[in-house]
């Protein structure tokens, strides 16, 4: 295993079981090796988020996006710091961006509906969730959850 990978899986791990600040640490690593590393930009966009840092959260997750264009989750951490701005233009090109890396990001539509639907553009907001309904899992295959 590379040096970085070793980093990588470090960062992971401390991530997984709950210790963010190593997990920082170890992400830091990572970027000095490798500064546009998709999943440590992510991190720490993610970081800002849960901080109440959106500005920096889209930084961070821009970044993550340009370096990993056909992940669809590091969107929805975009939409997700627009809409604590609120800016809906940025939120809803967030949630396109998803769609596009994968048009069947159930997160994206629900969201995109639900942005349309705050919009009054009720009949968009239909169009996303139908799609929504769609590409649902069988019930017994959903989690209890939900």
């Amino acid at each position: 295993m590379s040096a970085l990978n070793s980093l990588i899986d470090t960062a992971r791990r401390a991530s997984r079981a709950g210790h963010p600040d190593e997990a920082a640490r170890a992400w830091e690593k990572v970027r000095e090796t490798a500064p546009d590393h998709p999943e440590a930009s992510a991190f720490f966009g993610h970081r800002a988020l849960r901080q109440g840092d959106p500005r920096g959260a889209i930084e961070w997750l821009q970044r993550a996006a340009r370096a990993a264009p056909r992940d669809a989750l590091i969107p929805l951490g975009l939409a997700n710091a627009h809409r604590m701005l609120g800016d809906a233009a940025g939120e809803l090109a967030a949630f396109d961006a998803a769609l596009k890396a994968d048009a069947y990001c159930y997160p994206a539509l629900l969201g995109k509906g639900a942005l349309l639907e705050r919009l009054g553009q009720a009949r968009q907001a239909a169009r996303a969730f139908t799609d929504a309904l769609k590409i649902t899992p069988a019930e017994e295959r959903l989690s209890p959850d939900l």
